[in-house]
């Protein structure tokens, strides 16, 4: 059954902690996505609230952030990148550690966080034989998963492809002896694009290492781009039109320097097309970016120079070119970060992140829910952002290494921790209407395959129809040759989408849902 509904009602944007009332207790997001089925917010991070040492946290609010259930996983364990599988469950991605060092760990659930499998792998020949860290997962189109992050052995990137059920099928090293991956996506071709640090290529101290492989991690081409200074990625995404956006940190005068959030703009084969720096006169740096529905980006970090105090959370909203529509600061007086960001479905933003300034004690999760221009209701202010054009050098470089990870299945701990949620405001946003006198009318309701589209008042425009999933993501776009048209959605998984209809003159958006 699909039923569609015009995006009308009032949205609610909130600022809101999560977290345990000791001092000594703390709680940390790291990564944050709609949820594709009802709409809510998914949080992954982790916590030591509990006295069972640190352990991945995962828990799932409403769209109104109130938590709807929690979970902590394990002990020794740290959540750093979470995903919706196609089956809207989650697979989370970390690090855990068994003496003497650290290793790659995922937890796989269904969508109300219950457990279906947890793995441990280990580029080595027994547990605790080298210390490796997955940062990013991504779920491939063939159900299964393919992680990164950094082999100590080998001191490179490390990235390992395994089925759905997280058994191995291949795994592979990248880099010279001196690169550590933070972030990864299945390419529109089935291969990879993988980005982080190098010490070992490139321009200077650390620079931007950017590695293209194809569907068996084979690589295809590297770039690495940076000044002689500092430049260190945290965030990659492939952009609608073939390339990739990259954010991080840039210090061009070294470690000591002054640091600036910085955006690279690539075309598909890595060449750069663009590249900007954003700050004020203390230090920046950027954790995560997305592209925007419009085709521009939104990014989260953290800002030294803006804001309350100490460090707060940093967002930058820009157009497909980079140039600045609006930033923000949030926080209070003493440390905020900013860590994940994405565009949620009415067209705002949800950042996750860690506060001190604010919560029921230590460190909490920070939860930010934004309208489209970056208003919460609190704690917030405009930023005098400087916008710089660094000149990045472009080099290649970097082999492929041997690599032999083995996994474990590993047995844990699952728990419900109760954790204090603290509001610190609501801010109700009422939606703009559309002014415009054409109709779109979406039916049937119900409908299982086939949804039909008719436009009034409109003869001989060029209609584009987009279709985004909850975070952003373009799933289906086709050309609109009249003014009936049948669209097959029989492709579409079940779950909250926006169909956007557009001619030279007008936008039209409503709200689909798809349920079977």
């Amino acid at each position: 059954m699909i039923c569609i509904s015009k995006i009308t009602s009032a949205q609610i944007a909130f600022q809101k902690t999560f977290g345990s009332t000791s001092s000594t207790w703390n709680d940390f997001g790291r990564a944050v996505l709609q949820d594709t089925i009802d709409g809510g917010y998914t949080i992954a991070g982790f916590t030591n609230s509990f006295g069972a040492g640190v352990g991945i946290y995962l828990f799932h609010t409403n769209v109104n952030g109130s938590v709807l259930w929690s979970k902590q996983y394990g002990s020794n364990a740290y959540g750093e990148s979470i995903l919706q599988t196609f089956d809207g469950g989650y697979i989370i991605a970390g690090l855990k550690y068994s003496s003497p060092g650290f290793h790659f760990y995922a937890v796989r659930t269904d969508n109300n966080g219950d457990t279906l499998w947890t793995k441990t792998y280990n580029n080595g020949t027994s547990p605790g034989a080298a210390s490796d860290g997955t940062m990013s997962v991504w779920q491939t189109t063939d159900g299964g998963f393919v992680f990164t992050g950094y082999y100590d052995a080998n001191n490179c990137f490390g990235i390992i492809r395994t089925d759905a059920n997280g058994n191995i099928l291949w795994t592979k090293a990248y880099g010279g002896g001196g690169e550590h991956s933070h972030s990864l996506q299945q390419t529109a071709d089935g291969g990879l694009i993988i980005c982080g640090y190098t010490f070992n290529f490139g321009a200077g101290d650390y620079d931007v290492y950017l590695v293209k492989t194809d569907n068996t991690g084979n690589i295809l081409w590297t770039k690495t781009y940076g000044t002689t200074g500092v430049e260190e990625p945290y965030s990659v995404q492939q952009t609608t039109d073939g390339g990739y956006i990259i954010t991080g940190k840039t210090q061009p005068g070294g470690i000591l320097s002054q640091g600036y959030v910085f955006l690279i703009k690539t075309n598909s084969t890595g060449d750069t097309l663009w590249t900007k720096s954003y700050g004020g006169t203390v230090g920046e740096m950027g954790y995560s970016v997305q592209q925007t529905t419009d085709g521009g980006y939104i990014v989260t970090g953290v800002t030294y120079s803006f804001g309350a105090g100490g460090q707060d959370v940093y967002l930058i909203r820009t157009n497909s070119t980079g140039d600045i529509l609006w930033t923000k600061a949030y926080g209070g007086i003493n440390n905020d970060f900013g860590i994940s960001v994405k565009q949620t479905a009415n067209g705002g933003f949800i950042i996750t992140g860690e506060t001190s300034s604010f919560g029921a004690g230590g460190i909490d999760v920070y939860l930010i829910c934004t309208d489209a221009n970056g208003n919460s209701g609190c704690n917030e202010s405009g930023t005098n952002t400087i916008v710089g054009n660094p000149s990045f050098i472009t080099s290649s470089g970097g082999t492929i290494l041997s690599s032999g990870a083995i996994a474990y299945h590993d047995s844990i701990s699952v728990t419900n921790p109760v954790k204090t949620e603290i509001p610190l405001c609501t801010y109700v946003v009422i939606p703009q209407l559309s002014n415009n006198s054409e109709t779109v009318n979406i039916y049937p309701n119900p409908a299982s395959d086939i949804v039909t589209l008719n436009i009034d008042n409109i003869i001989n425009a060029d209609l584009i129809l987009n279709i985004y999933n909850v975070i952003g993501e373009l799933v289906k776009s086709e050309l609109l040759k009249q003014n009936q048209q049948k669209i097959n959605v029989k492709g579409l998984n079940n779950g909250i989408y926006i169909v956007e209809i557009k001619s030279k003159k007008w936008t039209e958006k409503q709200k689909l849902i798809i349920q079977r």
